[in-house]
């Protein structure tokens, strides 16, 4: 036969307070864990801005340096049409 002699039963007020503490502790879990993901949404969204951006500076850099080629290539012409115009 088993004694239970030590077992007390809680009172509605000790697990009411139990209940509470329980659940502010998931409450602040899932506020850090809320707090975090804003976080990271934060960080994708600057991550794309920065990889726009980026993909906006390659494209100005192909068009700089097209510019360039066509800008010699009118020296050149430029060129070859003076060398013309005195022979």
């Amino acid at each position: 036969m088993c004694a239970m002699t030590d077992y007390t039963v809680p009172s509605e007020a000790s697990l009411a307070h139990t209940l509470v503490q329980v659940d502010t502790e998931v409450f602040l879990k899932v506020e850090h864990i809320a707090t975090h993901c804003i976080t990271l949404q934060h960080t994708a969204t600057h991550c794309n801005t920065l990889q726009h951006a980026a993909t906006r500076c390659n494209t100005l850099r192909h068009t700089a340096t097209h510019c360039d080629t066509l800008q010699h290539a009118a020296t050149h012409c430029n060129t070859l049409r003076h060398t013309a115009a005195h022979y």
